[in-house]
């Protein structure tokens, strides 16, 4: 996402998301004042209506009383975009190994997408996501900024598109993890496909600039010595899958894969084993 902005700009934008946990919670103390005296006033105007039998004076209450509960809501709302801002940031820094819930991680990484209103509006989203799927020990931002990656890339890769569809599926598969996002973008031809599983298959190991797109996926899952499969249909957009079990190395390490189709000439990665 930062691959449009200059490193002067990017500089720029690590020092306010630095301060941004701070910031939610300047917004959340006053946040849970509201909340908690229109939770007053809500018992009130329950109390009123209770005992007013004026027609006209009760209809107006119970406008009242609705104008309160879509306060509430809203502000419900909003505490919720905060909290997750909050925890975004201290997982955005966790790079030491930890179980990790690849579901929980697809979960705020798609719900942090929804600040971009080109994702939240212009783009069908079908999530199905299983919350059962056991944990990989790992660094949640690893997972994280590979999923952000692929996803970033994902709705690059349909810009053109009028009707955009974004598909992100997880699973326990028997001994792996499966995490499929496609999109329905343009697809690729043979010469790419293969080049993008070179990218993936033999990460770079030291560049004077940051890394991006498949490049940078390679370097963030090394550790945990995945294995890829990228496959491409014409017409159709990428559908990676991450796997955790012994069916890719011939060990207990997660592999990633790719069923379906990876889009447009942007760097997309398909991940199965």
């Amino acid at each position: 996402m930062l691959k449009n902005y200059d490193n002067d700009q990017i500089n720029s934008l690590a020092f306010t998301g630095s301060l941004l946990k701070g910031t939610a919670h300047n917004i959340n103390t006053p946040l849970s004042s509201i909340l908690g005296r229109a939770d007053i006033v809500r018992l009130r105007l329950g109390r009123l209506i209770a005992s007013i039998h004026d027609q006209d004076a009760l209809q107006e209450l119970e406008k009242s009383c609705r104008d309160i509960n879509l306060i509430i809501d809203n502000c419900n709302k909003v505490s919720a975009l905060l909290k997750n801002t909050v925890n975004r940031c201290n997982t955005s820094i966790q790079n030491t190994p930890q179980p990790v819930n690849i579901a929980g991680v697809l979960r705020e990484d798609l719900e942090f997408f929804m600040s971009d209103m080109e994702f939240k509006h212009n783009i069908e989203k079908i999530f199905r996501i299983d919350t059962t799927m056991p944990t990989i020990v790992g660094a949640h931002v690893h997972f994280s900024n590979s999923f952000t990656e692929i996803i970033d890339n994902a709705q690059a890769a349909m810009r053109d598109n009028e009707n955009k569809i974004l598909t992100v599926t997880a699973q326990a598969d028997e001994n792996s993890i499966v995490v499929s996002i496609g999109d329905n973008g343009c697809g690729m031809d043979e010469q790419m496909r293969l080049s993008m599983i070179q990218t993936l298959e033999h990460p770079v190991q030291s560049c004077d600039s940051p890394l991006s797109g498949l490049a940078y996926v390679a370097v963030l899952l090394q550790p945990y010595k995945p294995c890829y499969q990228v496959e491409s249909i014409p017409g159709n957009g990428l559908f990676p899958d991450y796997r955790r079990g012994h069916d890719c190395m011939g060990v207990d390490a997660p592999c990633i894969a790719a069923q379906g189709a990876i889009s447009s000439h942007r760097n997309h990665m398909a991940v199965v084993s």
